[in-house]
């Protein structure tokens, strides 16, 4: 059986639009801010260099901890005598550069810079607190053939005799020095293969070079004088920027520094067959390109610093199964860009973890580093026993913990959690399987589970003119049900087939020209008989594909114009500069907006032109437009930026609205009189031109829910303040209306799909008392006087 409804008001679309979410929430556990600590930059410094990088530790022999982090300036040294008053000891000043790294070695900090001529800076902490010294060691090598004096370096790391140093002047690969033979001008001792070496670490004979598209190299150096590479091995996105070994050398951890990359897990016992086990990367924001930075491993923990997403310790005692079991996030702008945690370091005596934000500085945590709960085991279809792979397996908890089966079935995850737990297992086409389960701190649950198929139907039907009740070809048709939906577009004749999985669904059709309509069907069969028959008219709320389109000129391939899809969040200066959404109550949850794409950046400089259909109003007496838009503009200038909306007839344009204030939100629905601007046509189309006009900013704007109506109409739900007050919203029994210069007498109440479920008279002041027929949920109380709609509210019937 179906129900027909053809949307007339705004309707709030909830089967095919899911809730969007605000900014990625992330819960900090497991790791408590104990400080927080900056440098005061000087006013003549660029601003690009006004930013701090990575971070490392250092204990006095008197036991006193401090912390050594980098910038743009140089090399600043905190005493953590008083970890939760880190106190700046000194900055010792250095080439400007964006980049530096730092290790220790006895009494002494080195640091290197990727910009700048500080070669080697050597930091005498021999005298410290009452005196610290410093020099710059700038040696004349000659490597590989090559004749260079030693002025940049990216990287180093320090063992208890070498220092390595990556990314340097000369022909590349990785320069040994001797520090025990001399901590001061340590004496050469050899280079790795000259390739570029991004990053280095060594563990015991064995030297791990990260060389960014040309994977990592694991070096055996037990002849020092000798360095011989002995494997290579690509990483997940190609990109290896760090590597960390285990405590025995037997698994090696690294970062591809890429959006959305991953932590990888590899067996590096036999270098001649290394093994992948398990890649990790953050749940709570997988599908928001955050970038890895820097893996650390300490005591069977990885403590991993990640832009725009803090510090996360994964739990590596399974490196087949990495688990996330403490997350701190310093940062709260937009994710996927370079900004927040740069560096990390776990291994202070007291437990304290230093972490350095690239615009907030020093970072103290105190860790608990908790062992996490594991979850392991197959999954099979129920009907044939068959092994399903890409199975989702997702814990329903506060604490990240989820997981898709393999091509053999088999899945592995875990909790930081344990206890009674709740775990779903989801796949395209099966039912949802829900298991309640005790799970063990640094145990491991085998499960095996199986998902029952879902059953497939055919819907078919026919699309008709509602004015003449012929076919209507080539309208877009959606069957949706809960997250599945299948297109189709109707025939010559109006009608469509579907083949759609069992299940509460909606069919819907549109067509450029007509008010899309729908049908509300129990899918337990298949379904021969459905009409759905469309007004003319026009509406677009852009769930279907109407043909509007996109002007970008010129610009380059990062740049992110109009595009129709749902917009995510967007973050600019702690604040949210989109409104994380379409609007509340259209059809569906698509709409054209700017940098759909998440990179904030991309709209500076630039403009988009987003261009509407030819729609006729040759035949209307009135006509009205009707759309919401938003427009958002900052940066470090005054915003100067606008979105211009024009009207053509065919024959002359015309700006209808110009808007430059900048808003994060759905503005009120702008609705023009047509006849006020230009004669309506056959030839009417709609303009809309954002554009960083001036001084440089990023913008964003959007729009949603055009339509043009005979006259002014209140369809829309009315967000402009009104007079008219309900009480109590939400309600369990009834509503009472109150109005201080607004007189209604007639209620209709209409559900999220526009059917009509109660009427009657009501007057100000008085109550509505037949409420308790409703189901809970959300509807619509329309109030109308003189048959005109003088208010339109959203309420919601509780228990």
């Amino acid at each position: 059986m179906y129900r027909l409804s053809a949307i007339i008001a705004l309707l709030l679309f909830e089967i095919v639009g899911s809730p969007y979410t605000a900014q990625a929430q992330q819960e900090d556990f497991n790791l408590a801010l104990t400080a927080n600590a900056q440098i005061d930059f000087p006013d003549t410094i660029p601003s690009q260099y006004k930013s701090y990088n990575d971070v490392w530790g250092w204990v006095h022999p008197d036991g006193t901890e401090y912390a050594i982090m980098g910038s743009g300036i140089g090399t600043s040294i905190f005493s953590l005598e008083d970890p939760s008053e880190p106190k700046l000891l000194i900055t010792v000043p250095g080439a400007l550069s964006n980049w530096r790294d730092m290790k220790s070695f006895q009494s002494y900090i080195y640091t290197v810079a990727d910009e700048g001529r500080d070669g080697l800076l050597v930091i005498d902490m021999s005298a410290a607190p009452d005196s610290v010294t410093w020099s710059f060691w700038k040696p004349d090598l000659n490597i590989a053939g090559q004749s260079f004096k030693l002025f940049q370096c990216h990287n180093l790391y320090i063992d208890s005799t070498y220092a390595y140093l990556a990314g340097c002047d000369g022909p590349g690969g990785v320069y040994i020095f001797d520090l025990a033979a001399d901590p001061i001008s340590p004496p050469f001792v050899s280079a790795s293969d000259p390739i570029y070496a991004h990053d280095v670490y060594v563990k015991n004979d064995k030297l791990y070079a990260s060389n960014l598209s040309q994977g990592f190299s694991i070096v055996d150096i037990s002849d020092i004088t000798n360095p011989r590479t002995i494997a290579v091995q690509a990483t997940t996105r190609n990109f290896t920027h760090n590597a960390w070994a285990s405590d025995d050398g037997q698994f090696l951890f690294t970062t591809d520094e890429r959006s959305g990359a991953y932590v990888d897990a590899y067996d590096v016992s036999n270098p001649d067959e290394i093994l992948r086990l398990d890649i990790y990367r953050p749940l709570a924001t997988e599908d928001l390109g955050v970038i890895p930075h820097n893996v650390h491993y300490y005591q069977g923990y990885l403590v991993t610093s990640y832009y725009t997403d803090g510090i996360k310790i994964i739990d590596a005692h399974q490196p087949d199964n990495l688990v996330e079991v403490a997350s701190y996030d310093t940062y709260f702008f937009r994710d996927g860009t370079f900004g927040g945690v740069w560096g990390a370091y776990p291994y202070l005596p007291s437990g304290l973890v230093l972490a350095s934000d690239r615009s907030t500085g020093l970072y103290v945590l105190q860790p608990t580093y908790q062992r996490a709960a594991y979850l392991e085991g197959i999954v099979r279809d129920s009907s044939d026993n068959s092994l399903l792979q890409g199975v989702s397996v997702e814990f329903e908890s506060e604490r990240p913990g989820s997981t898709s089966s393999d091509d053999q079935g088999r899945y592995s995850t875990g909790l930081a959690d344990d206890g009674q737990q709740r775990v779903s297992f989801f796949k395209f086409g099966y039912h949802r399987k829900t298991i309640d389960i005790a799970l063990q701190s640094d145990s491991t649950v085998m499960l095996e589970v199986a998902l029952k198929p879902l059953q497939t139907f055919v819907v078919s039907g026919t699309v008709l003119d509602e004015s003449t009740n012929g076919p209507i070809a080539n309208a877009p048709i959606l069957v949706q049900n809960g997250i599945y939906r299948e297109d189709a577009l109707s025939a010559e004749d109006g009608t469509f087939t579907v083949a759609v999985f069992e299940g509460q669904s909606i069919v819907a059709a549109g067509k450029w020209g007509y008010v899309h309509g729908f049908a509300d069907i129990d899918l337990d069969q298949s379904i021969s008989d459905v009409v759905i028959r469309l007004s003319n008219g026009y509406r677009d709320d852009f769930m279907f594909d109407y043909g509007w389109q996109v002007d970008n000129g010129s610009q380059g391939s990062l740049f992110q114009g109009w595009d129709r899809g749902e917009p995510g969040y967007a973050i600019y200066d702690a604040a949210f500069a989109n409104p994380n959404g379409d609007i509340e109550n259209d059809f569906g949850n698509l709409c054209y907006a700017t940098g759909l794409a998440g990179n904030l950046s991309a709209n500076i400089s630039d403009s988009s032109i987003l261009s509407s259909p030819i729609f006729d109003l040759s035949g209307y007496t009135d006509p009205f437009l009707h759309y919401f838009v938003w427009f958002y503009a900052n940066g470090v200038n005054p915003p100067d930026d606008k979105l211009d909306i024009y009207l053509s007839n065919g024959n002359e344009e015309v700006l209808i609205e110009s808007i430059s204030d900048s808003r994060s939100e759905w503005r009120e629905r702008s609705s023009i009189r047509i006849a006020d601007f230009l004669v309506p046509t056959a030839q009417m189309s709609l303009r809309l031109l954002a554009e960083d006009e001036g001084n440089v900013h990023i913008y964003e704007a959007g729009l949603d829910g055009f339509a043009i109506s005979e006259g002014l109409t209140t369809a829309y739900e009315n967000k402009s303040t009104s007079t008219i007050k309900i009480f109590p919203n939400p309600f369990t029994h009834t509503l009472s209306v109150e109005s201080t210069d607004t007189q209604v007498d007639r209620f209709y109440i209409t559900d999220l799909l526009g059917r009509q479920l109660l009427r009657g008279p009501v007057t100000a002041g008085s109550t509505l008392d037949q409420l308790q027929v409703l189901r809970p949920g959300t509807y619509f109380l329309t109030l109308m006087k003189d048959r005109q709609v003088v208010g339109n509210l959203k309420v919601v019937k509780m228990e």
